[in-house]
């Protein structure tokens, strides 16, 4: 289980790894800060809930476009 900070690195095929993600973990979740970099090479650089992107942030697009601001979100559980 991942506690702390690290970097999970993907494997694409062809001997390749990407990083995919540095920065923070609980309970094997990223929680707290980090960056998340996407396939497409945009990249996000913020807060991190359970796994989402939560609070304050920054969306890099390879257009050259960025959004910063508070991202929240809203889990819900669904019980049966």
């Amino acid at each position: 289980m991942r506690n702390g900070q690290g970097t999970f690195w993907k494997y694409e095929g062809n001997n390749k790894l990407r990083r995919e993600y540095t920065g923070d973990y609980k309970n094997d979740r990223k929680n707290g800060r980090g960056t998340m970099f996407y396939s497409n090479s945009n990249r996000y650089d913020g807060m991190w809930l359970d796994d989402h992107p939560h609070g304050e942030g920054r969306m890099i697009y390879t257009n050259g476009d960025v959004y910063e601001g508070i991202i929240n979100i809203i889990i819900i559980i669904l019980l049966s």
